[in-house]
């Protein structure tokens, strides 16, 4: 089966809900659906947890100037830090330690945007098992499958100039409350790994909103492109 995830969003006393989907492949076995956007104060990762995966290859660890932890996968160049650009990482997942299979979201809010843009971003990075172009048919499926109301759209979040290189993509729109919300997903492949965008958006369409996602993306990359 694919991840399934049922994210809800609470900023600054906005909320903000919808449906996404998540297409890593469980080996077999369906797991524990994880939020995409999370309150920051929610449930912190288990130490041990963390420790056991983030301290042997291909993940490094540091800190920031605030003593935060710092995480970086080596081989595709990612760094997940406490913020990326001007959103901030609110939970990390490990959702297959021996295969390296890990979640990092982060979120934020535009209050100038009128009405506020609440957005999203959740990163996974995982092996990649099949063409990229077959790997995005089995997650815009599961897409459909979680969430039947959503549209298809043609508008994506094409990340290939801020990530380096070239994905694939989709794109959907969401009725939330009356609120029309835009779910993305672009998918690229590193060295082996496939890493995976998912973005939520509402308003769907707000270029400011936008632009701090391209932005994140881009503070990820440890390499230069």
């Amino acid at each position: 089966m694919l991840r399934r995830c049922l994210t809800a969003m609470s900023i600054r006393g906005v909320t903000f809900a919808t449906l996404l989907a998540s297409g890593c492949v469980t080996g077999g076995r369906e797991r524990v659906p994880s939020p995409a956007v999370h309150s920051a104060a929610g449930p912190a990762p288990r130490a041990s947890r963390i420790t056991a995966i983030f301290l042997r290859a291909p993940w490094s660890t540091t800190t920031d100037s605030a003593g935060q932890l710092v995480l970086s996968q080596d081989q595709v160049h990612l760094q997940f830090a406490p913020h990326a650009g001007e959103l901030e990482r609110t939970k990390i997942h490990v959702y297959d330690e021996r295969r390296n299979d890990v979640g990092f979201f982060y979120g934020g809010a535009f209050s100038k945007s009128k009405p506020k843009c609440i957005y999203g971003l959740s990163v996974y990075v995982y092996p990649a098992t099949e063409p990229l172009s077959r790997h995005l048919e089995a997650v815009r499926a599961e897409i459909v499958r979680a969430n039947p109301d959503a549209r298809t759209t043609e508008r994506v979040l094409n990340f290939d100039d801020d990530h380096g290189g070239t994905g694939v993509h989709a794109g959907y729109l969401n009725a939330i409350n009356g609120l029309e919300s835009f779910d993305g997903v672009s998918i690229y492949e590193r060295a082996g790994w496939f890493i995976k965008y998912r973005t939520t958006m509402g308003p769907a369409e707000d270029s400011a909103c936008e632009q701090r996602i391209r932005n994140a993306v881009a503070a990820m990359q440890t390499k230069e492109r």
